[in-house]
């Protein structure tokens, strides 16, 4: 507070906050450590209150380390690194979870596995993991390695036998269950559902996105698995991309927030703004009502983000089917971070006569 309260320059605020990490995390002498700053400060500001100010703070950091940090402790801004904005709108949407939401933030992602079932059989898989001696745990029966390790130790990763996806991104296969369907994947890069349902289904499929260099990503991961689709760049916001041809089956994985994957992430906590939110959920209403268009009657879309708000969420569909008496929705999933996976939304809605 008394450095936000001098309006100091900001490379001897950025000089302070070295030294109170250096107190607070080295073995270096306290005294060392000051001293050393102090004439540092002489040679970035010749004014001599400066030196007298960056060693006044840094002692009286020294004097007050136990009583601040207690204070600090007790306050969710500083324990978990994030702004305000962030701990009223989790704690407004989920007053009795946002606490553990908070928590989960600062966990240490984990690399989870989907198995390519066109190629080996999980049980298979798990075989070659013991023989590597690579630990891992089943979580909602999927592979989760114990240990984080180098993206080329993972066994058949570049042969197309696994590829890495996140638990709650897995959950598409529990809402699909059509052989033959023709199937559009709206914004669909870096292309994990696309290829999860190839993997398990033979469809028909089509994969847009805005963004020609991201769809050079899906196609790599195609060829990868060994998997084929149609590709092409296009904006799900409009049709200027479509055939005229309708859908038994979309996958709306919309943009969104991203605030579900804060754990990979956690440059979303700084750089996401609370007025950003209005535009993005405007955006996600514009995708889904013009992606329903395109849906056969009788047909399928799913809506998905990778977002904890239900501003992005249960308020965008509820909101779309309130104004689109065709539509019903048939079966919804949330799941919060935790340890294993990463904050997701699903909606399957169909269209009705």
């Amino acid at each position: 507070q008394l450095v936000a309260q001098s309006r100091c320059k900001n490379k001897i605020f950025i000089l302070i906050i070295i030294g109170i990490y250096e107190l607070r995390y080295t073995k270096k002498e306290a005294y060392s450590i000051i001293n050393f700053l102090v004439e540092i400060s002489s040679l970035l500001d010749k004014n001599i209150s400066t030196k007298k100010f960056v060693n006044g703070v840094l002692r009286n950091y020294t004097r007050k380390i136990n009583t601040i940090e207690d204070n600090l402790a007790n306050d969710p801004r500083f324990k978990y690194s994030i702004k305000d904005w962030w701990i009223n709108k989790i704690k407004s949407d989920y007053p009795l979870d946002y606490i553990s939401i908070l928590e989960s933030f600062n966990q240490i992602p984990k690399i989870c596995l989907r198995v390519n079932p066109k190629k080996i059989s999980q049980a298979d898989y798990i075989q070659i993991l013991l023989e590597n001696n690579i630990n891992y745990n089943l979580y909602d029966k999927k592979i989760v390695l114990t240990n984080n390790i180098a993206l080329g130790q993972i066994p058949l990763l570049e042969e197309g036998y696994v590829s890495i996806q996140n638990i709650g991104a897995q959950k598409l296969l529990e809402f699909f269950s059509l052989e033959n369907a023709k199937v559009l994947d709206a914004c669909c890069a870096p292309g994990g559902k696309m290829c999860q349902l190839l993997e398990n289904y033979d469809v028909d499929i089509t994969g847009i996105d805005i963004d020609k260099e991201r769809l050079n990503t899906v196609t790599q991961n195609l060829k990868r698995l060994g998997l084929n689709a149609y590709t092409r760049v296009g904006n799900a916001s409009d049709l200027k991309w479509w055939d005229n041809k309708e859908y038994d089956f979309i996958i709306a994985d919309v943009p969104c927030s991203a605030s579900g994957t804060i754990k990979k992430n956690p440059d979303i906590k700084i750089n996401r703004t609370a007025n950003e939110l209005e535009n993005i959920a405007h955006l996600q209403r514009a995708i889904v009502n013009n992606l329903f268009k395109t849906l056969k009657l009788g047909g399928r879309l799913l809506y998905i983000t990778c977002s904890i708000f239900k501003q992005e969420n249960e308020d965008n569909t509820r909101y779309f089917t309130q104004h689109n008496s065709n539509s019903k929705i048939i079966k919804e999933l949330k799941i919060l971070p935790n340890e294993y996976s990463d904050g997701f939304y699903y909606c399957l809605i169909e269209k009705i006569s």
